[in-house]
């Protein structure tokens, strides 16, 4: 393993700091020193776009009153998981103006599987699977 990746745990980290200081939610977040470092820099900027993007959808059209951000490994992959307790959405007719294309895209860069669960009224859950061998 790699030391992880300059920077992004900082960066990661006020990211989250400040959709707390602009919400009236909480948000929670974990993040592995081992996914950290199984990260090239490319894999981590792709990784914030990401998670980028996820939050501007939680302020844009969540509504939720709490939010977990996870960065981990799990059984051979690198996981980011962001879930919320908000409205949700009928994914399958989700528009390009949530940003999930552009997500989908950065996904199938990185060689990652992205998946999306949302349902009215249930929240919504965001994962990005980056298999260890691509991260490496």
């Amino acid at each position: 393993l790699r030391s992880p990746e300059p920077g992004m745990r900082r960066r990661v980290t006020e990211k989250i700091q400040a959709l707390r200081d602009i919400g009236p939610w909480t948000v929670d977040l974990t993040l592995d020193d081992v996914a950290l470092s199984r990260l090239t820099p490319a894999q981590s900027e792709e990784i914030l776009a990401i998670l980028d993007e996820a939050l501007q959808n939680v302020m844009k059209h969540a509504g939720p009153c709490r939010v977990h951000v996870r960065l981990d490994t799990d059984d051979g992959i690198v996981r980011l998981i962001v879930t919320d307790n908000g409205q949700g959405f009928d994914v399958d007719k989700a528009t390009e103006g949530f940003g999930l294309v552009s997500m989908r895209e950065r996904a199938d860069g990185l060689g990652a599987a992205f998946h999306i669960e949302s349902a009215a009224d249930h929240g919504t859950r965001i994962q990005l699977h980056i298999p260890w061998e691509a991260s490496l």
